[in-house]
């Protein structure tokens, strides 16, 4: 029996809720539900005849969704009636969050990882082929690491890659190792990493629940509880969107980068809403049965369900091929890849037109720290990218207008600060030149074939190359 202070009759009669609270709540749980239902349905049997669909982890989709649509209890008690759902039901509402959250985490996770496979895949591989090349029968090497930091006026944005693979602020453990990353996308590392957080999640369920409570159903729902959810939802979510962020400009022909960031943020934006205000309650609305500030975290549910899965079923007819998808991309968006920049990079090289793409990224790099870094820092830098790429007769001379070089030299006058916009005709003019000649033909290359493959989602094989592990 339980003690005497638990004793259900002794707890307080909540309020009984409005009629057009339960209405709505009824509408809320039985929609929810069968939304859940149909689109979970339809999205297994149409995965079977659709390439595009079965390249999304449905065990870990489907688990998500099943915990995400526990958000429906809320307005489901409503509508019974606060004082008839049990307390046991209402207790465990922040955990079935927990587990939502972590489930499509792990999504995010794995999609991250596989970025950052093709990533170092591409680097590694442009970083050996740069090792091996010799331009004009010098004995100078293109851009091999000891060469960058022996020589700053071959300078790139490939310095040494294995001190900046961070994505966001989370650091992941020796991310810079093909075989680390392969292991942390293995369902063995995998189910080891989710069921760490399932038991951290299972003992702060036998912790907070008033299991004693079990046969009560006149519980409110537990603010302290809720406010340490949200606080750790926010912590969470900030460093996973951040992490996304990092990677947006990478290829993604499967549209998880949108799937993924676009339901993050619906939900943690209405679900922490609803949180906040259920803990304010303004005017006493939820305490006299008037509004649920709940069904918000209901509604960013059915709002980021409708993302993962009724839009990807809607978009996977028009998907016959990945390839339509990608062929469109322009020079610029592959130069703002990392997987597509060191490709298209090694393209250049075997067509010994490095120069170009080297200034691009030189100048680019200039421009985007020209806020940050002290005057006589910025014309050093500046010196460094004009003597090496545009000075006529510089060792990686790239061809710019007469009129262009005449107008780079009056605007470096020294005697006032050098303009942000200085290298912007020399950029133009790169860019013309690679989309006109080389560009063309890397999209009929075997290279491109590879950033393809990565825009699918698919993990990447290996140059021949027998010294590669050199380079990481």
């Amino acid at each position: 029996m339980a003690d005497e202070q638990f004793n259900c009759s002794q707890l307080p009669e909540l309020a009984e809720v409005s009629p057009e609270n339960a209405s709505f709540g009824f509408f809320l749980s039985v929609f929810g539900w069968s939304y859940f239902v149909f689109f979970i349905t339809f999205f297994f049997f149409r995965r079977q005849r659709s390439e595009y669909l079965q390249k999304r982890n449905f065990v870990l989709l489907f688990l998500a969704a099943l915990s995400g649509s526990y958000c429906l209890i809320v307005p489901l008690r409503e509508y019974l009636g606060r004082n008839n759902i049990s307390c046991i039901a209402v207790d465990i509402y922040p955990h079935m969050i927990a587990l939502l959250v972590l489930f499509h985490f792990a999504r995010i996770y794995i999609f991250i990882l596989k970025i950052q496979y093709n990533i170092i895949l591409a680097k590694a591989s442009y970083l050996k082929v740069a090792g091996e090349t010799k331009l004009n029968g010098n004995d100078q090497v293109v851009v091999a690491p000891a060469n960058i930091s022996e020589n700053p006026n071959l300078e790139t944005d490939i310095t040494d890659f294995r001190t900046k693979q961070r994505f966001g602020c989370i650091p992941l453990p020796d991310f810079n190792d093909l075989e680390t990353v392969k292991y942390l996308m293995s369902t063995r590392a995998l189910l080891a990493q989710v069921s760490f957080f399932v038991v951290l999640i299972v003992v702060s369920l036998a912790a907070s629940v008033r299991w004693e409570r079990a046969e009560c159903t006149n519980c409110e729902l537990d603010n302290g509880i809720h406010s340490g959810m949200l606080v750790t939802l926010i912590v969470i979510a900030g460093f996973v969107l951040r992490a996304l962020w990092s990677i947006r400009k990478e290829p993604d022909v499967l549209n998880l980068y949108f799937e993924l960031y676009n339901s993050s943020i619906v939900f943690v934006i209405l679900g922490t809403s609803g949180l906040i205000l259920q803990n304010i309650d303004f005017g006493d609305i939820v305490e006299d049965g008037k509004m649920n500030w709940l069904y918000l975290p209901a509604i960013a549910y059915l709002l980021s369900f409708s993302i993962i899965v009724p839009k990807q079923i809607f978009r996977s007819f028009f998907m016959e091929s990945f390839d339509d998808s990608v062929n469109h991309l322009g020079l610029r968006t592959i130069l703002n890849s990392q997987i597509g920049i060191n490709y298209f990079k090694i393209h250049m090289i075997n067509e010994l037109s490095i120069e170009s793409i080297l200034f691009f990224q030189n100048a680019m790099g200039w421009k985007s720290a020209f806020r940050t870094t002290s005057v006589h820092i910025r014309e050093e830098n500046y010196l460094r990218i004009f003597n090496t790429f545009i000075e006529r007769g510089s060792i990686m001379q790239i061809n710019v207008s007469e009129n262009t070089y005449k107008n780079v030299l009056k605007n470096a006058d020294r005697s006032k600060n050098i303009p942000e916009s200085i290298f912007d005709e020399c950029i133009d003019e790169a860019i013309y030149l690679m989309s006109s000649n080389a560009f063309p033909r890397f999209l009929r290359s075997e290279l491109y074939q590879r950033y393809l493959s990565a825009a699918r989602g698919d993990m990447g094989t290996l140059l021949e190359n027998e010294g590669y592990y050199s380079y990481l």
